[in-house]
Order: C-alpha cells, then structure tokens, then sequence
C-alpha cells in the first residue's frame, strides 16, 4: 500500500501553523517572536515553498528549545515528520532545484503519481520525466535517475 497521496505528504512540511501557534504561546519571548517574525515574512512572498525552509527554521528553532515546552513540543512533531517522510521530502527538495518550470512541474507530478501508486508503469513515467531532464543538461535529472534506480540511496533528513 502506497504511503498517503503527495500533497498530503507535503502537508507535513508546511510551518506556517507552527508559528502561529508558537505566537500564541510564546507571546513574552522577544527572541522567538523576532526569529518567527523572520520567517513569517519569508512565508508572505509568493514564491517561497514551505518545504523548502522546513529543516532549516527547524534547527533554528532548536536555539529556543532549553525550557520551553512548546517549542520542544514542535520540535518533536517536526522529527516525526522527517522520520516519516524525510526521504519523499529530499527528492521533492531535488526536483525543486531543476532549471527549467516545466521539466520541474512534470517531475514533480509524475513523482507524485509514483508514490500514490508504488507502481512500474507510474515508476517508468517518473524515469522518463527524469530522462528528459536529464538530456536537457540539468543536473538534477542524472540525481534523480539515480534515485528512482535506487531508492534506498537517498539520506534520511537529520532529525533537528
């Protein structure tokens, strides 16, 4: 059975709801509301992608953990989400970096069939995305041909 569908994998990247909760309970920390401040208004350009910053405002937010509960607490929802879906999120962090939007999108969509199926024929889609890009010269194309060869050879994101 195929783990849940692709966009509710994402969905366990985003950190939007951290901060507003971590707002809310932390309202007396002047230097968690400045370091949340600060990714807040990442969030608020258009094109930042939450997964993409998901590890990274992690570590920071370890800075704050010594004593505090709440943030410990996020912490901890935050390395399960890499334990459980850490090696989906570093191909999606791959594919991200693809140069060209629509080689990019394609193998984002066919990734995305591939772990809702767990199937050869959405296997042998995702390879093909792979192979146009990496024909094209991208980089990324010959990393995630690798990958789809060899799943077992993507890292486990660090736990934070």
């Amino acid at each position: 059975m195929a783990k849940n569908s692709t966009k509710a994998v994402l969905d366990n990247f985003t950190i939007k709801s951290y901060i507003d909760d971590l707002f809310e309970s932390n309202a007396g920390n002047v230097r968690l509301s400045h370091f949340l401040n600060e990714y807040q208004k990442v969030l608020d350009k258009d094109d930042t992608k939450e997964f993409m910053i998901y590890e990274e405002f992690g570590h920071g937010l370890a800075n704050f953990a010594s004593g505090n509960k709440s943030v410990k607490k996020v912490i901890n929802e935050m390395n399960t989400n890499l334990a459980t879906y850490g090696k989906e999120l570093s191909v999606y962090k791959l594919i991200e970096c693809a140069q060209d939007p629509a080689a990019r999108c394609a193998c984002a969509d066919a990734y995305t069939h591939y772990l809702e199926s767990q199937d050869e024929q959405s296997k042998a889609i995702l390879a093909d995305a792979a192979g146009v890009l990496e024909q094209s010269g991208d980089p990324v194309g010959h990393q995630l041909t690798i990958v789809i060869a060899s799943p077992s050879s993507v890292m486990e994101p660090a736990q934070i």
